[in-house]
């Protein structure tokens, strides 16, 4: 079993609540809480952890498999562009009946 522990932060020292963490074989998959920390475990057979969230850039960490691990981990901000997003909408007409 392996173990991997610990706090996701950004660049300016703040936490990163609800980051994605998971082993690269997807042998587990956990969300950071709101203060940034977060637990993974899990029987994997790979040798990487990745960790991400919406507005970040991933990474990925080389871990040693079946020990408890204790890591602290630092996202940088994204500067993709989402491109053109499109809101539709519709409307919807109630009768009622008199």
């Amino acid at each position: 079993m392996t173990t991997v522990r610990g706090k996701i932060l950004d660049t300016d020292g703040e936490t990163v609540p609800y980051a994605e963490v998971k082993f690269r074989d997807g042998a587990g998959t956990t969300l950071s809480n709101a203060d940034g920390d977060f637990v993974l475990s899990g029987r994997t057979r790979s040798d990487f952890v990745q960790f991400g969230a919406l507005g970040y850039n991933g990474i990925e960490m080389q871990i040693v498999r079946g020990i408890d691990q204790l890591v602290s981990i630092k996202l940088e901000y994204s500067s993709s562009d989402l491109g053109e997003i499109v809101v539709s909408g519709r409307r919807q007409r109630r009768y009622r009946d008199e």
